[in-house]
């Protein structure tokens, strides 16, 4: 069994027409600048998000780009100070079977 309640309000047309009324140009106006401000406010929020995506893609602008270069720099003085040490070992190897072939010769 199923009990459906319908529930009816009785207005008068009387009331109907009164509670509408006539939305004036001034109205108007006022309702599109609103709206207007509305989207612009939402606009601006949405370039400062891109703005900050930006600059986070883009390494942070140039605080980002100067730590990025001081940190090229240290690599690039460990590099050195590697190829260094690796060139003085290699010198000192060649040097030192050089003087063990003298000594192999001289021996003789």
């Amino acid at each position: 069994m199923v009990w459906i309640c319908v529930h009816v309000n009785c207005v008068d047309d009387d009331e109907l027409l009164q509670q509408q009324k006539e939305t004036t140009i001034g109205e108007l106006k006022v309702f599109i600048a609103g709206e207007f401000q509305r989207i612009k406010t939402r606009l601006d929020k949405i370039e400062v998000g891109l703005k900050k995506i930006d600059a986070d893609i883009r390494g942070n602008g140039r605080v980002g780009i100067n730590v990025q270069l001081d940190r090229l720099e240290k690599a690039k003085h460990a590099a050195l100070w590697i190829g260094g040490a690796l060139a003085t070992a290699l010198l000192a190897g060649l040097i030192a079977h050089y003087f063990s072939l003298i000594e192999k010769w001289i021996g003789k």
